[in-house]
């Protein structure tokens, strides 16, 4: 799955909040709709069992409720929950289709499914981005026990592919990444930055003396360093790598690298600090045109001031060596998290519907913002808010060039039918409202455009000023909670059909079967 993601400090958003967004990009040749649920402790299995894998997990007796992110279809390949917050007030986001290397997959095979051959019985595969959110959201109570509980899965079961996974609570945001078919490691992103990750191994600073001990800002799987030593993947540190005890990245105020200084201790037999990313990570051409690029303008917009776009820029398209997190220049908002997911790389020779550049350009570099998108959730945990109004699911569904974002409070126990995706074509819920927009206005952009920018900037605006009130009641009931996001539904349903008949209106006038000339 080709998704982008990005988290954001609370030190480095708009109002305090950790966030946390990520399309979820269907594979080539798919539309794979979403639905959003809510999911009752009472329907939780206690045993899990994985479509794809055949794996089945012993689930805890006791489970949270959430709201989610499940495929509309959940029977044929399973849930693929993708993203939600529990009423504790954890967020997760599963997964961020991640590369490594052939070493690393050569120490720590995948744990693929081995189906049955004769006399042979099957033999179970390990867990993935179909499960994850089932096996671990309900059942945790902060960012740090979500990293906790899915290291001891992973050790236990393993994983059939690599995947990197966002945990969020009031106060922390957890990425974890997986190595081969067992390991793991994971880092605290620094409060005042953000990072966004596309399709790669992402970590590029690790500190093992900090994972192997207090595990304030990393943790690992527990033989994580034997592995390494045994399977030689112990890091080379050149100078570049030497930065002491604090991630370049983090100091990073305005596009500013950090200085290098002496060479970081050992520990066990190798560095103490090194980078994941070149030790674990891919590094190869299709990295260049599809993962990095990303990633290096989202970095444009919330970095502007860094030079991106000279002839020897400081972050290039394709550097192998962007930073994992930055501070950005100004507090992200829901609307700059909007602006940088639906890119499309524009202003650039890279845009596909720009006018820069040639027609082999413009179709150079995957953008962020793309028609495979099934939907983006923007997972919002508050501080100094009662427990019932903490979670916020900002949705976007379909291709986000032409989506906007809609909040949804989490706890609750049941959710506008807008939401409820059918799996039949309905031109009054939300992800087929848009999939009808975006094919329709793509061929005239610019004709349409406008009108979408303008409707997104008006819902989201209306969000939050549903949001303000209801933080300024005195009490909030759970079914006051219900009517608000019913409100804001019912205001996007109208917006979308406004749209829909403008987007249809251009596209017909356009038509190839077209006579200007008419009798009136």
């Amino acid at each position: 799955m080709g998704c982008t993601t990005i988290l954001i400090g609370k030190n480095a958003s708009y109002d305090g909040s950790t966030l946390m967004a990520r399309t979820d990009d269907a594979e080539d040749g798919h539309f794979d709709p979403v639905a959003i649920e809510v999911l009752e402790p009472s329907k939780l299995p206690k045993v899990y069992k994985s479509v794809i894998s055949h794996c089945e997990v012993k689930l805890p007796s006791k489970g949270i409720r959430c709201t989610y992110s499940p495929r509309a279809e959940k029977r044929s390949e399973g849930i693929w929950g993708e993203a939600g917050i529990n009423d504790a007030g954890v967020a997760m986001t599963a997964t961020e289709t991640i590369t490594t290397n052939a070493a690393v997959l050569g120490a720590d095979p995948l744990v693929e499914y081995v189906p049955a051959h004769g006399s042979v019985k099957a033999v179970p595969g390990g867990i993935g981005e179909e499960d994850y959110v089932n096996l671990l959201l309900p059942y945790i109570k902060s960012a740090r026990e979500g990293v906790q509980r899915m290291g001891k899965l992973l050790e236990q079961y393993g994983t059939y592919e690599s995947n990197g996974v966002g945990f969020a609570d009031e106060d922390e945001i957890w990425w974890i990444e997986t190595l081969g078919g067992h390991h793991w490691i994971a880092r605290r992103l620094p409060d005042d930055t953000y990072a966004l990750i596309a399709n790669q191994l992402s970590l590029d600073y690790f500190d093992l003396k900090d994972a192997y001990g207090a595990e304030k800002n990393f943790m690992c799987s527990a033989d994580l360093v034997d592995w390494m030593k045994k399977n030689h993947l112990v890091p080379a540190i050149g100078a570049e790598d030497a930065k002491g005890d604090v991630a370049p990245s983090v100091k990073m105020k305005a596009g500013g690298r950090g200085k290098a200084a002496k060479k970081p201790a050992m520990f066990k037999g190798i560095p103490a600090v090194f980078n994941p990313r070149k030790t674990f990570g891919s590094n190869t051409w299709r990295d260049r045109v599809y993962n990095t690029p990303r990633v290096w303008y989202g970095m444009s917009i919330l970095n502007p001031s860094s030079d991106y776009f000279s002839a020897e820029p400081e972050f290039s398209a394709q550097s192998p060596d962007l930073p994992w997190c930055r501070v950005p220049e100004a507090r992200i908002t829901v609307e700059d998290v909007r602006t940088v997911m639906s890119s499309h790389y524009q202003n650039t020779k890279y845009d596909p519907y720009g006018s820069q550049g040639s027609n082999e350009t413009r179709r150079l570099f995957r953008p962020i913002g793309i028609n495979r998108t099934s939907f983006c959730a923007l997972l919002q945990v508050r501080p100094n808010v009662p427990r019932a109004t903490r979670g916020i699911m900002w949705i976007a569904m379909s291709s986000m060039p032409f989506s906007t974002f809609i909040p949804l409070f989490t706890s609750v126990s049941k959710l506008p039918l807008y939401m409820k995706t059918p799996l039949d074509i309905d031109t009054h819920t939300f992800y087929w409202q848009v999939r009808m927009v975006a094919g329709l206005a793509d061929p005239e952009f610019y004709k349409n455009v406008d009108d979408i920018n303008t409707f997104s900037e008006s819902m989201i605006a209306t969000g939050l000023n549903h949001i303000a009130k209801i933080d300024d009641s005195k009490s909030v009931s759970e079914k006051t909670l219900e009517e608000v996001n019913t409100a804001l539904c019912k205001i996007a349903n109208d917006g979308m059909q406004k749209l829909l008949g403008g987007a249809l209106y251009n596209r017909s006038m356009l038509m190839l079967n077209r006579f200007d000339m008419s009798d009136h």
